[in-house]
């Protein structure tokens, strides 16, 4: 009796485990699928909202007639969407760009299906904030104190490290230039007077730079 006792409860605790282990990889394979479930009504959510912003912006257009500026636009848009913040439900960046028929239309940092657009879009903002954060941390600085190697920005509600290099690297994904990849890098060098003379941005599918003597330039990439 006491055989078939311990051989149950073996028995019994092999099931467990087994029951454990079967869950764990239903688990595991339903969290990548579950993200892209997640991602895709993102998209949705986010197109529609777009489309709305959209179409306020040309009915307010068609009914001025108005040759807007981009500061215009942003006020038109901030009346016809008074939370124009959370038009994207990931809190994207929506930018503002003319259309083929001159009308200012939002694009989000985000969920844009132009993939280059969106970086080039997503690095011209981080450039500018970066720039101006150096600002302000250098004059609150003591005089002679070192620039940070670090300094952290928000794109997209998101929280981006800016890394200081001494010399302009190349950025290809899946090498050790990456260092640490990890969705978006960014990286930027100053000149003697102190000036950023070069930027890189780049995420998933592209690689956005700038440079203090051509401006802004950029390439696809894969991580073949």
């Amino acid at each position: 009796m006491t055989k078939i006792k311990n051989e149950r409860g073996g028995t019994n605790r092999l099931l467990v485990i087994l029951a454990v282990l079967i869950l764990i990889m239903v688990v595991v394979i339903s969290i990548p699928s579950f993200k892209a479930f997640n991602y895709r009504s993102e998209c949705i959510a986010c197109e529609q909202a777009i489309k709305s912003a959209t179409d306020g912006l040309r009915i307010e257009y068609l009914d001025t007639f108005d040759e807007e500026s981009i500061n215009k636009a942003r006020e038109t848009l901030a009346a016809v969407m008074p939370e124009r913040e959370d038009i994207c439900p990931r809190h994207g960046n929506v930018y503002l760009l003319r259309d083929e028929n001159g009308i200012f239309v939002p694009v989000c940092g985000l969920h844009d299906s132009d993939a280059a657009r969106r970086t080039r879009l997503n690095a011209s903002y981080a450039g500018n904030l970066l720039e101006e954060k150096r600002r302000n941390i250098l004059a609150k600085a003591k005089e002679g104190a070192p620039e940070p190697d670090k300094i952290t920005i928000k794109v997209n509600n998101d929280p981006l490290q800016c890394v200081r290099v001494s010399e302009k690297v190349n950025i290809k994904r899946g090498t050790s230039t990456t260092k640490g990849y990890d969705g978006i890098v960014a990286f930027y060098s100053t000149n003697d007077d102190g000036d950023i003379d070069y930027f890189v941005y780049a995420d998933e599918d592209y690689c956005a730079i700038w440079n203090l003597d051509v401006g802004w330039s950029g390439s696809a990439y894969n991580n073949k």
